[in-house]
């Protein structure tokens, strides 16, 4: 859960909410308008990236951990892409073996990896920036069903059962059978899975009766005053001067 966190040495916290969510949406909406067809928009995109990379380390060094092992399961999707030619005159970049890596193939892997980081830093620093809970609320003033806050606010908490079971669980398996054999730890992990899946429908369901029992309708209701500055209007430009840099230059 340290994506949720909130950082109280830096001032993006401060921003309002809204005016948050709509410079992460441009700056994504301006990735996706990068063609990255020349060396100058590879430049461009490289700069932003390790500007990104900078801000997520200097909020929370612990996001980094996350950020790689997210930065590795993107690899491992898209890793196929090298082996897959653009078309029959797609030139072979290199060969061992049965294993062919072509030019296109190796292009789209580098596109693909590379905007789909950019969307997961801008995540990462929204998420990480902004309470969950003043999420919520810039999302009801965008005029989102009560419904669906409701929803996303049960799962908040879910996330939160669904890390104290398994901790749970784990540490019960460790203390009782410190040493297994491969063949055993795939018959526990099975074991595992439906005892996890059976205490959390439990935890989950008392977890919902205690918030109708303490006044919960379905409705999330907010005291959040929205605080529109200088610092809202900042960020807001330079989103929007991406977008239209990559949608008009690149």
């Amino acid at each position: 859960m340290i994506v949720t966190k909130e950082h109280a040495g830096i001032g993006l916290q401060h921003f309002d909410p809204l005016s948050k969510i709509t410079a992460a949406v441009l700056l994504i909406a301006g990735s996706m308008l990068l063609t990255l067809n020349g060396a100058s928009s590879w430049f461009w995109l490289t700069g932003w990236l390790l500007f990104l990379f900078l801000l997520v380390a200097f909020l929370n060094a612990g996001l980094l951990k996350y950020l790689v092992r997210m930065s590795i399961m993107l690899l491992a999707a898209t890793f196929v892409l090298l082996f897959k030619p653009l078309n029959r005159e797609d030139q072979i970049l290199l060969k061992v073996g049965f294993f062919v890596v072509y030019e296109q193939g190796a292009l789209r892997l580098l596109i693909i990896f590379g905007k789909a980081l950019f969307i997961l830093l801008v995540t990462l620093i929204l998420l990480h920036s902004t309470p969950y809970l003043e999420l919520l609320d810039a999302l009801r003033r965008l005029r989102l069903p009560g419904w669906i806050l409701a929803i996303l606010l049960y799962m908040f908490r879910l996330f939160f059962l669904m890390q104290q079971e398994f901790n749970r669980i784990r540490r019960a398996v460790k203390s009782r059978s410190p040493k297994l054999s491969l063949k055993r730890r795939v018959t526990v992990l099975s074991d595992f899975t439906g005892v996890f899946l059976a205490r959390l429908m439990i935890r989950s369901e008392h977890s919902f009766v205690a918030m109708v029992s303490r006044g919960f309708k379905g409705q999330v209701i907010s005291v959040y005053q929205p605080r529109f500055g200088f610092g809202d209007v900042v960020i807001l430009s330079v989103s929007l001067m991406y977008l239209i840099v990559n949608a008009i230059w690149f």
